[in-house]
């Protein structure tokens, strides 16, 4: 009985959706480089602070046939307002609702949040554990992309 709304989800036919944000700093990483030894290379670059946000989706259909993935970009950081905007817009690629299954985060817990979703009927709620990154398969989409 530890996650009865996944073992559902075929039976009320609701698909299965992964939640998940990260965060991509856009300045070129430090690499080994190749000089004669004794003179340090000048590596010419950009010196900016950008930042990219990124908020995912990865949804299984209840036959467990087809993935989706559904995202969306941010020049700041993800609040709980862009994490609301994100749910009321894949809200609408569900019409008989989905089971959602998210971490901790802050945004995740905000009253705005939680208070929206309590309204809905048709998304149930499943938490994932406190550190557990290898059970959201969103996380592996990070790490591929990053």
């Amino acid at each position: 009985q530890r996650w009865p709304h996944i073992k559902n989800a075929r039976k009320t036919r609701r698909s299965i959706v992964f939640l998940d944000e990260s965060g991509f700093m856009l300045q070129p990483l430090v690499r080994r480089s190749w000089a004669p030894r004794g003179q340090t290379p000048i590596l010419r670059q950009w010196d900016r602070r950008d930042r990219l946000s990124a908020i995912s989706a990865l949804s299984v259909s209840p036959s467990r046939k087809r993935f989706n993935l559904y995202w969306s970009l941010y020049a700041h950081n993800i609040r709980s307002a862009e994490v609301l905007r994100f749910l009321k817009e894949l809200r609408r690629h569900f019409p008989r609702g989905f089971i959602l299954i998210w971490d901790r985060g802050r945004p995740h817990r905000s009253q705005q949040v939680q208070s929206w979703l309590g309204e809905r009927k048709r998304i149930d709620i499943e938490w994932l554990p406190p550190y557990a990154p290898d059970l959201n398969p969103v996380e592996c989409l990070w790490s591929r992309t990053k």
